[in-house]
């Protein structure tokens, strides 16, 4: 397979600092690993590593779907959960002492993202280093409600911190424990973990920090990072291998059937359209690829290209990831960078965007599909 067009977009993109360098890869149901593609550098410096297939990448917002949302799918099928089950069922009062209206907030509601829950906690807050772990917990515990829940969708970092806790709670044991038993072990991934102890020239620097410290095998988000990097919205660390078992698990029913959390109904259920709040294209823990909604913001589904299914889908992490799957077209594309390197804002949102979109677009055009979506196409803007 001739994959020269990667090869001259990947340098383009890297040339305009949409990202350092990064790792592509498309699967299918029979082969987690059709197509590999490594580019660039840990860094811009031509003398830092070079990125290989199977070096280590933080997730960021991946963490919901790879660690929190299967752990959930879990825990319903050996009968600890229900979707709409109350929050209330399972925290403590202190989590209430605000708004009692928290209290009728439901699973099913945290997964959609339409809870209620505002995106996520003040950073320059939650990092005051005055501030114990009790102390930033109490903060969380506090966060208001930003509107009524399931009048609209608003994507919340909160909404998946508690999904995480609720996890603890019911199974006692800590989140990260709890994913690599039932989920990670199971698949082989064998380089997925929190708080990773990779060798550093094996995994992909984030950002530097504003007191000038690179994040490097340390978790990116500020909140994750404030609670000790276990977290339900953020702190996970892989590689693309280890990706590619997880999504093609989604796409292959005699490796799900296997596992407790992988029967054909429950996953049917988690991948599509929740429909509980006006015009959301929110599944449970996953996003949608299709458009049909009057506050689409391409912030969401840029990453997941022009030929995958409207019914596709998928998700993404903020330094620069996402994993999207089609089951109509049998096909998962993952694309992982360090877009944030060496300071998120040194480079517009949309170069990024436009150079991710059009990566996942060549794999798929290398494939030969030529069918689009209903996603718009991006121009690249100056």
């Amino acid at each position: 397979m001739n994959l020269d067009y990667l090869n001259k977009l990947t340098n383009l993109a890297i040339n305009e600092h949409a990202f350092p360098g990064g790792v592509l890869v498309s699967g299918s149901s029979k082969n987690p690993l059709e197509i590999t593609f490594n580019f660039g550098h840990h860094t811009y410096d031509k003398n830092s590593p070079l990125v290989a297939i199977d070096h280590y990448f933080d997730l960021a917002s991946l963490t919901k779907v790879v660690a929190t949302t299967p752990s959930i799918m879990q825990l319903i099928s050996q009968n600890e959960l229900l979707l709409n089950d109350k929050i209330s069922k399972f925290l403590s009062p202190s989590w209430f002492l605000d708004n009692q209206l928290k209290q009728d907030i439901e699973i099913i509601d945290l997964l959609a993202h339409c809870s209620g829950f505002a995106p996520c906690v003040d950073a320059k807050l939650i990092l005051d280093s005055n501030l114990d772990l009790d102390a930033r917990w109490s903060i969380i515990k506090q966060m208001p409600l930003a509107y009524v829940k399931r009048s609209k969708t608003v994507y919340s970092d909160i909404g998946f911190i508690i999904l995480g806790r609720i996890i603890e709670i019911i199974s006692k044991v800590r989140l990260d424990e709890f994913a690599k038993e039932h989920i990670f072990n199971p698949l082989g991934m064998k380089g997925t973990t929190y708080n990773p102890s990779y060798l550093i020239s094996e995994t992909i620097p984030t950002e530097f920090t504003v007191d000038g410290k690179l994040l490097q095998g340390v978790v990116h988000d500020e909140c994750c990072r404030a609670i000790g990097g276990i977290s339900g919205h953020a702190g996970l660390f892989s590689s693309v291998i280890d990706l590619a078992k997880y999504a093609q698990t989604w796409l292959n029913s005699d490796l799900s059937s296997n596992l407790g959390w992988g029967t054909s109904d429950l996953m049917d259920q988690f991948k599509q359209k929740a429909n509980l709040a006006p015009f959301s294209t929110r599944a449970l823990g996953w996003n949608t690829v299709s458009i049909e909604n009057y506050n689409y913001t391409i912030n969401e589904q840029y990453s997941a290209g022009n030929y995958i299914e409207d019914s596709g889908f998928g998700h993404t992490g903020f330094v620069g990831n996402s994993i999207w799957i089609s089951p109509r077209y049998d096909r998962f594309v993952i694309l992982l960078t360090n877009q944030v390197y060496p300071k998120r804002s040194e480079v517009s949102l949309e170069i990024k965007q436009y150079w991710r979109n059009k990566l996942t677009n060549a794999i798929w055009e290398i494939l030969g599909y030529t069918k689009l979506n209903n996603l718009p196409i991006l121009n690249k803007r100056k």
